[in-house]
């Protein structure tokens, strides 16, 4: 078995596009993604090349576990149980994996990886990060129809924003933090005060969507009366059939915009020939049931393992 070690963010993207064309090409996962590398690993980079696969793992901000946070490929277990096995030999600590669906799960509790006990948690705010709850991936042309009796209110909550404000979408070729910062600000402020998340981790994590990148798709989000930007949007692809909702900043004073710039995105992933949305899963119940309103097509369920001295070699 041959493996490579790479430090270089886009080098490795390139190989791990190549593997999700190869082995994952009908995949609705959100760890399939370039925008959810780019925003995990933006800390710490790092990953190993197996000649049938390539993992990718980051450090956990603030006590330097090692954390696995994708891993593509054919042997996924077995390449993920070879790097977990390296890190925590060389490291002495704990290794977290994310992003483990029930099929990968079997496999990795097989190679001696563990769940979570009843105390133990990503942080003080969520039991593991974003796989707290399950990956809503929505069907884009029932976002666009808003046909039938299951879509009355958000048929509603979209004919009464429409009838308050005027906005639109248009594509950016080019996108920079100046384009953007502004809007940013206001927009971390504003989720600041509602939920007393951290200021610089929110400018942080969203920072890295607000620059060009070829593997990136950026969308403006306009009040079209005064053409003033009201909100930005990021996605990167999953899959030919699936893309990926990695950012949405809007301006609360538009009220209802989340939701609508939800909407948005669906008609905007449908415009590019996605049939799927994945908007990620969620760190809390409130928002949890926010994203739930807008009828996911199917739900994935992630959790966390870890690799530990508790753990069987």
């Amino acid at each position: 078995m041959t493996v490579t070690k790479s430090e270089n963010i886009d080098e490795a993207l390139l190989i791990f596009r190549d593997f999700v064309a190869k082995f994952h090409n009908d995949t609705y996962d959100f760890e399939f993604c370039n925008g959810y590398i780019l925003q995990a690993t933006r800390n710490y980079f790092d990953s190993r090349k197996f000649s049938d696969g390539l993992v990718i793992f980051t450090k956990k901000r603030g006590v330097d576990n090692f954390v696995i946070v994708s891993c593509v490929g054919d042997n996924r277990a077995k390449n993920i149980f070879a790097v977990v096995k390296e890190l925590f030999e060389n490291s002495g600590k704990p290794v977290f994996i994310k992003n483990v669906g029930k099929e990968l799960e079997q496999d990795l509790l097989k190679f001696g990886c563990r769940h979570y006990r009843v105390d133990e948690w990503w942080d003080d705010q969520s039991k593991y990060d974003d796989n707290s709850f399950p990956e809503q991936v929505l069907n884009t042309k029932q976002l666009v129809d808003l046909e039938g009796p299951n879509f009355q209110s958000l048929r509603e909550e979209q004919n009464r924003f429409n009838r308050e404000y005027q906005i639109e979408a248009r594509r950016w070729e080019v996108c920079n933090l100046e384009t953007v910062e502004k809007i940013l600000k206001k927009w971390i402020d504003n989720i600041h005060l509602r939920n007393d998340w951290n200021k610089e981790e929110l400018h942080a994590s969203h920072e890295i969507f607000c620059n060009s990148r070829n593997d990136l798709i950026h969308f403006g989000i306009y009040d079209s009366k005064n053409n003033k930007l009201i909100g930005f949007l990021a996605f990167s692809e999953i899959s030919p059939k699936c893309l990926g909702y990695n950012v949405l900043v809007n301006d609360f004073v538009y009220r209802n915009s989340y939701r609508i710039l939800m909407l948005e995105g669906a008609r905007i992933a449908n415009s590019l020939g996605y049939q799927y949305l994945n908007i990620q899963g969620s760190e809390d119940t409130n928002q949890y049931l926010s994203k739930r309103r807008l009828k996911a097509e199917f739900e994935i369920p992630k959790e966390h393992l870890i690799f530990d001295k508790n753990s069987c070699f």
